[in-house]
């Protein structure tokens, strides 16, 4: 697990370089931290229980041996800390889903009315792609 905090000030670390291990080839520079590097260790298990669990809450349940409460808990708490990444990545697939509607209705795809539909739906959260 990368600690992703200053062990001596507690600021955000970045990274400055890759390294390939097999041939020693490195890559200098300033690179943004991944989505989930902001995640602890216990957090990072937690997601990968859940995804391995296909997102089921109850087979959670049963795997970490904790209640139904705890891992909503859980969940929400892991949502907190990826806050603004998952509202950037939510709104650039909103914008996806919109531009893709927008060009089916201007290549005569479908018409205005269900230009319409479709743009509602998106904008509660009822895509029909899923």
């Amino acid at each position: 697990m990368f600690k992703t905090e200053c062990p001596v000030c507690e600021n955000q670390l970045q990274i400055s370089s890759y390294q390939c291990p097999e041939c020693g080839t490195g890559v200098n520079g300033n690179f943004p931290p991944r989505t989930f590097d902001i995640l602890g260790e216990a957090e990072e298990d937690f997601v990968i229980t859940f995804l391995v669990c296909g997102g089921s809450i109850k087979q959670v349940e049963k795997r970490l041996g904790i209640s139904y409460p705890t891992v909503k808990s859980r969940l929400r708490r892991i949502v907190e800390l990826l806050g603004a990444q998952v509202d950037v990545m939510e709104t650039e697939l909103r914008s996806k889903s919109d531009e893709k509607v927008l060009r089916e209705l201007s290549s005569g795809k479908i018409d205005a009315q269900e230009a319409i539909r479709r743009l509602r739906n998106d904008q509660m959260g009822e895509n029909d792609e899923d």
